[in-house]
């Protein structure tokens, strides 16, 4: 008897689907008419559609890690491959797409004209153009969470200075405008790279961060550094930061969770340079109770916080490196320096202990 090959065509695997299934998939390709479609129709619409190599480009370069890694595998596979539990976000993501079909026992595979088209791109260096607008997206996040707002000019030197392939103004606008357009947390404002708080109704606060910063040095810590706050809940562990997380749980006995999450909470308004009143607010809305001869430990704990938090109103650095740093001038140049830190002088991080015992090991 001769063996069934399943169909694995882009066609079937839009037949499978609903019409109210086709129909949310066509609008999200804003496929024109749609809804006055009959299935059929709208099936040979979405495969011309879905067929377009800019519209998988575009999709490629936002997929996320785990969903371009299962791409990649499916594009590697002639069938159906096995799907881990890891896999699942990223299956029901590139399913919910029509980019990938539900195989049987829990598998999955790229339908075979979807495939070709990816080798076709794979051919033309999408691979190596998605890894290089990734490393740039990441630059961007971490530039926005610990500046708020850079030039474009000295994002592209940032950038240029702590990678050996260098980047330029054309390219920094074709990768972060795909990343800009799924709304990832930053957007450009004339020649500015800016948080997306500062988009909307938060762009009137803006031109108070840029007249706050004039004049003042950048923070621009070493690339692994820099990186690690890509991630948006990415904070320094400091004395002052391990401090306040030991007063909420040891004194006021919050469970770690909700402790971390204050944290968190109090360091991201410190970053915005928030005055103590609203610093408190945080307090209340995590519903943490302060007895009154708390308070004072409390008051110099948030303020030591504040104190070594970097923030953006100071480009980056902490409000205490900026109180120790001295203009010095050199080959006829002001520069900014920090003057040197003995070895039994109090740590700046606000630890209490001396440097020799703290940042200075």
């Amino acid at each position: 008897m001769e063996e069934h090959r399943m169909d694995t065509s882009l066609t079937a695997n839009l037949e499978e689907r609903t019409l109210s299934y086709l129909r949310l998939v066509a609008r999200g390709c804003y496929l024109k008419g749609y809804s006055k479609m009959k299935k059929q129709e709208l099936v040979e619409a979405l495969a011309v559609a879905l067929m377009e190599p800019q519209r998988m480009e575009e999709l490629i370069y936002v997929l996320d890690e785990n969903s371009w890694d299962l791409l990649c595998r499916a594009a590697r596979s002639d069938g159906p491959i096995p799907l881990t539990a890891q896999d699942e976000p990223a299956f029901q993501l590139l399913t919910s797409l029509c980019y990938l079909a539900p195989g049987p026992d829990h598998t999955c595979y790229l339908p075979r004209e979807l495939r070709t088209l990816f080798h076709t791109l794979a051919g033309q260096g999408i691979v190596q153009r998605k890894a290089r607008y990734d490393l740039l997206h990441r630059y961007a996040m971490a530039a926005v969470h610990l500046y708020g707002a850079i030039p474009l000019d000295e994002f592209i030197s940032l950038f240029n200075r702590q990678n050996q392939e260098k980047t330029n103004r054309g390219e920094v606008s074709a990768a972060l405008s795909c990343f800009i357009d799924m709304d990832m947390g930053y957007a450009i404002w004339e020649q500015y790279l800016i948080h997306d708080s500062y988009t909307g109704e938060g762009m009137e606060f803006l031109p108070e961060l840029l007249e706050h910063i004039q004049g003042k040095p950048r923070y621009i810590p070493q690339r692994a550094e820099l990186l690690r706050y890509a991630n948006w809940d990415y904070f320094e562990s400091t004395p002052a930061a391990q401090q306040l997380y030991a007063f909420f749980t040891d004194e006021i006995h919050l469970s770690p969770s909700v402790a971390q999450d204050t944290l968190l909470q109090l360091q991201q308004d410190c970053m915005i340079d928030a005055p103590m009143q609203q610093l408190l607010s945080v307090l209340e809305h995590h519903s943490v109770h302060v007895a009154s001869y708390q308070v004072p430990a409390l008051g110099d704990l948030l303020m030591n916080l504040s104190n070594t938090t970097r923030h953006w109103y100071n480009k980056g650095h902490t409000p205490l490196e900026l109180s120790r740093r001295k203009p010095s001038t050199k080959g006829g140049h002001t520069v900014e320096a920090l003057p040197k830190i003995g070895r039994n002088d109090p740590c700046p991080c606000g630890s209490g202990k001396k440097y020799k015992k703290c940042c200075g090991r």
